[in-house]
Formats: C-alpha cells, sequence, structure tokens
C-alpha cells in the first residue's frame, strides 16, 4: 500500500490497444503490461530467480494454482506474495503475485491494481490511495 496521500505515477507505453509499465526492479527496468483481465500480478523465471536471491519471496510459501488464461485453457502456476518493492521511488507490501516460466508474460494485474484509485492518464499510470 501507499503512505497517506500518495500518488504515484508511471511512464506507459503503448503498443497498439496494449499499454505496459516499466518498473525497476533492483536497478533493472522490466516491463509489465497493465492487465485488468489477469488476477494476480504476474512474473517470469528471471524476475522470480531475482527476488528469491533477494529475499523478496521463499520457495516454502508457493502455492500452486490453476489459471484460465485468455485462450481459455488452464494452466497451472506457483502463487506467492512479494513482501516488499520499490515501484516508482515507493516501497509496495504484501504484492500477489503468479510465477510462471521464462516465457511467461509480465502482467500488472488486479492483485496490484485493485489496492488503490488507478487510471491512465495520458501518459502515465497514476496509482493513489484509495
Amino acid at each position: 500500500m501507499l503512505q497517506k496521500k500518495t500518488t504515484v505515477k508511471l511512464p506507459v507505453k503503448s503498443f497498439g490497444d496494449m499499454k505496459y509499465v516499466a518498473i525497476n526492479i533492483s536497478g533493472k527496468l522490466y516491463d509489465f503490461l497493465i492487465d485488468t483481465g489477469a488476477s494476480n500480478m504476474c512474473i517470469d523465471s528471471e524476475l522470480e530467480s531475482l527476488l528469491l536471491r533477494s529475499g523478496k519471496i521463499s520457495k516454502s510459501k508457493y502455492r500452486p494454482k490453476t489459471y484460465t488464461i485468455a485462450d481459455g485453457s488452464k494452466i497451472v502456476l506457483n502463487e506467492t506474495t512479494i513482501s516488499s518493492i520499490d515501484i516508482g521511488g515507493v516501497n509496495f507490501k504484501n504484492i500477489k503475485v503468479a510465477i510462471g516460466d521464462r516465457n511467461t508474460s509480465r502482467l500488472l494485474g488486479m492483485s496490484f491494481l485493485n489496492q488503490f484509485k488507478w487510471e491512465i492518464k495520458g501518459n502515465y499510470l497514476e496509482l493513489r490511495n484509495k
């Protein structure tokens, strides 16, 4: 969650109808698709490895969960919670994520977005306290 009366603005890149935000995690930028159809934030195995090494997630807390993806098929991904992560210079805590393999799209889903009042204003994703 955000600190009191905080607004975070993340630059948005558009590719057709798809909108992405670049999130700096441990000095490296990762593009995340803003996906309101995704129940959770989703990360790939590269980001998983970084979060494991930094102690932000733990394999002992993984839970398998079945997800239905856009084409209607079902996949099983591990679900866990990121203890804390800095995004846009602000620390966010207890973010639920699904973990895929190296080919998994990074998604900024509703487990993250629903914690805020959010909207895309021009070329920015604005996150505000609820």
